[in-house]
């Protein structure tokens, strides 16, 4: 269950992080 957590806590900051780089 933790691993969950931390899978999907991890997708999350890897989508914030993609959106947050500018698209050229």
């Amino acid at each position: 269950m933790l691993a969950i957590v931390l899978s999907v806590l991890f997708l999350s900051l890897l989508v914030e992080h993609m959106s947050v780089q500018p698209s050229i």
